[in-house]
């Protein structure tokens, strides 16, 4: 039936398909080390923490390199064929594939479901699989979607023909390939219900055994990834999210509504026209399904005040529904778009050429739909130039000379110490298998939240109405009771406004910082403070510099690396492992993180500040000194040797508190307590031991 409207032949739409992916993935494939860096879906984290995992042994659960630590499998993009690639591969190497594989597989996977599924003409298959592509481009984890076409065409090829065993074999890497290198908290339930949307509307099963082959693979993504799932839940409770992620309510999605329709692009704007035009033109089989394509489409659109509802009542049963964002499930819409508009090609192509007008009408539409999807390839292609020159290729960000060199002279010091970005990603330099205090993730724990709000209050004090950040702050400090504004989940050092030289003294607490064991401060501005010493410096800060200058200093980056940088030494930072001499103890949070804050980093080195009710059974009021020896540090297991002379010690561990982790003085059971309101503290009785800390959350069988 389609061949009377095929425009182009097998082999011609072969190449159309080929050369056209290429093209979406150029500025990544093609330019290889030196290509452009994807910070969008999160990439800015992402790419940074899989190339961390070069630097631990195995892939423990406990994530070390930011916020103090983490539970990794919160951050939901840890796949193992992620991890494999870029541990295996060049850093530059498996972000090129990873880039590129889901813009193919959304293109090739797209057509095919066009062709088998919808039985359109080639043409009309080639635009469902650019106008579903177009989207993927510029984005890395979230662009799973372009595997999870894969994963619908091997099962509609599966449910055609069942007896072949090859069917099964593409049906199970499909699975694979889509449920192990996608964000969990995405997969579910935004991946899945596409699944069964797609089964409901675009291609519609009645038979038992079909739909429980359909949830079958549903079902085993949701399992396959359990333990993403088992630390989300027991993780949200711990978490910020209450304090930064407030409950949409029903009227504000109802009213946002009509930014809901799919017109947001102009991609979007021409599928829906000709969606329309099909509606109009189509008739018998064709038209049945395009209705029902268009039901799925209506339905998505009015399920996000539906889900907002249903979110806002059910909250107080399952906390971790507030994480979610249901304006999400327009993305299930998005994914039937291009089909329905392939419907309407094939409506267009078919139609009685009843006028010289008409006809020219129908030829100005598809003109004009296929001008839209390369225009915006275009407006992307201009987007990802933009971005290689203001932030940089794979090499600037990840090959930096500076950092390199600083990244050896953590190493050689053989202790642990954090490094801290200002004016940049801090992420970036755990690419480096440098920690850092600073991070952003969905879930970061409660008290580290709250310890870095404090830290960074100065700052947030001095922003005025001009900062695009006063409002949000202004309504997060009432929210909070008057104290502790924060941003959002990205918790960088930013300056308030550009200057030549900022006086960090002025703008954070520089106490906490050294007592979060943060040695190193990386700048792309001139810093000020006595506690500061300069190791690298650059020949003028940031903001000093031209337009042009800073163009020529970023071109030059993308092919020999970052350089222009800052490196300070925090003389004043703490150790991340140390013994203290005294207790002091607070009636609540706020009391204790307000002392913190205006207490000098000699009495933070000298005394423990706990809150009363979180101090264990027989800690000693005048603690005995004790000599520290980290032994090992590293995943899920820290080892100190403790050396307490004449009593009883007080040791602390400026690592990010979490119920989770349990200590064993001898393989004897301890307790751990929150020390400083974030970090860890435990009691040492005298004499030489072996402390041995463990991460254990529920998941993996631990108890609080």
């Amino acid at each position: 039936m389609a061949g009377d409207r095929d425009l182009v032949s097998a082999r011609q739409a072969a190449w159309i398909l080929g050369l056209g992916s290429l093209w979406l993935v150029a500025e990544t494939l093609l330019l290889g080390p030196f290509g452009v860096l994807i910070t969008a879906s999160n990439g800015e984290f992402n790419i940074p923490g899989l190339l961390a995992t070069r630097f631990e042994s195995g892939q423990p659960d406990w994530f070390r390199f930011l916020a103090g630590g983490a539970d990794h499998n919160i951050f939901t993009y840890f796949g193992s064929l992620d991890v494999f690639l870029f541990n295996v591969l060049s850093g530059w190497l498996a972000h090129s594939l990873r880039a590129a594989s889901v813009v193919a597989a959304g293109c090739l996977g797209a057509y095919g479901l066009a062709r088998r599924t919808l039985g359109v003409s080639r043409v009309a298959a080639l635009f469902a699989a650019f106008a579903f592509a177009i989207n993927l481009q510029m984005i890395l984890f979230d662009a799973a979607q372009g595997y999870l076409l894969l994963l619908l065409l091997a099962l509609r090829v599966v449910l055609e023909a069942p007896r072949q065993p090859g069917h099964w074999v593409a049906l199970a890497a499909a699975v694979l390939l889509f449920g192990d290198t996608t964000y969990y908290s995405q997969l579910v339930p935004w991946g899945l219900g596409s699944i069964v949307a797609w089964h409901l509307f675009v291609d519609p099963r009645r038979r038992v055994g079909e739909w429980a082959l359909i949830l079958g693979v549903v079902a085993f993504l949701f399992v396959f990834r359990l333990d993403n799932f088992a630390a989300l839940m027991a993780e949200h409770p711990l978490s910020q999210v209450t304090m930064v992620r407030g409950l949409r309510s029903v009227a504000d999605a109802i009213q946002a509504m009509p930014r809901g329709l799919f017109l947001q692009t102009a991609a979007a704007a021409a599928a829906t026209a000709l969606m329309l035009a099909g509606l109009i033109l189509s008739r018998g089989a064709s038209r049945q399904r395009l209705q029902l394509i268009v039901a799925g489409l209506l339905l998505a659109w009015i399920g996000v005040p539906v889900a907002t509802a249903l979110q806002n009542a059910v909250v107080q049963w399952f906390p971790v529904v507030q994480g979610y964002r249901m304006g999400y499930i327009a993305r299930i819409g998005f994914l039937m778009l291009p089909f329905a508009a392939a419907i309407g090609i094939d409506a267009l192509l078919s139609a009685g050429c009843s006028s010289v007008m008409a006809v020219r009408l129908r030829q100005a539409l598809l003109a004009t739909a296929f001008a839209a999807v390369a225009f915006m390839s275009v407006k992307a292609k201009w987007a990802a130039a933009y971005n290689w020159v203001s932030h940089g290729s794979y090499t600037a960000n990840f090959d930096s000379p500076v950092l390199k060199d600083l990244a050896r002279r953590v190493d050689d010091t053989g202790e642990r110490v954090r490094v801290e970005g200002y004016y940049m990603y801090s992420s970036y330099l755990n690419a480096y298998g440098l920690e850092t205090f600073g991070s952003y993730h969905a879930l970061h724990l409660r008290p580290y939240y709250e310890y870095w709000g404090m830290m960074v209050d100065p700052w947030a004090a001095s922003i005025g109405p001009d900062n695009r950040y006063y409002v949000m702050y202004r309504e997060r400090r009432a929210a909070n009771g008057g104290w502790l504004a924060f941003r959002d989940d990205r918790l960088w050092l930013t300056p308030a406004e550009a200057r030549i030289s900022h006086e960090m003294g002025r703008l954070y607490h520089l106490n906490m910082m050294s007592l979060a064991n943060i040695g190193y401060i990386v700048s792309r501005e001139r810093l000020d403070d006595p506690s500061l010493e300069a190791l690298h410096t650059a020949p003028r800060s940031w903001s000093e510099m031209t337009a042009r200058e800073r163009v020529e200093a970023n071109l030059k980056a993308n092919f020999l690396g970052r350089e222009h940088l800052f490196v300070y030494r925090n003389k004043d930072v703490l150790p991340r492992y140390f013994a203290v001499g005294g207790v002091r103890s607070f009636a609540d949070e706020r009391a204790l993180l307000e002392a913190v804050a205006a207490a000098p980093v000699a009495d933070l080195r000298a005394n423990v500040y706990a809150q009363d009710g979180r101090l264990p059974a027989g800690l000693p009021a005048t603690p005995a000194p004790a000599e520290v020896r980290q032994l090992r540090d590293g995943g899920d297991a820290v080892e100190l040797e403790v050396d307490a002379r004449g009593g009883a010690a007080v040791v602390v561990a400026a690592n990010a508190y979490s119920p989770y982790w349990f200590c064993e003085i001898d393989g004897v059971a301890t307790p751990v307590f929150p020390a400083y309101h974030t970090f860890w503290g435990v009691v040492v009785p005298e004499g030489r031991h072996r402390v041995v800390f463990r991460y254990r959350p529920p998941y993996r069988g631990g108890r609080q």
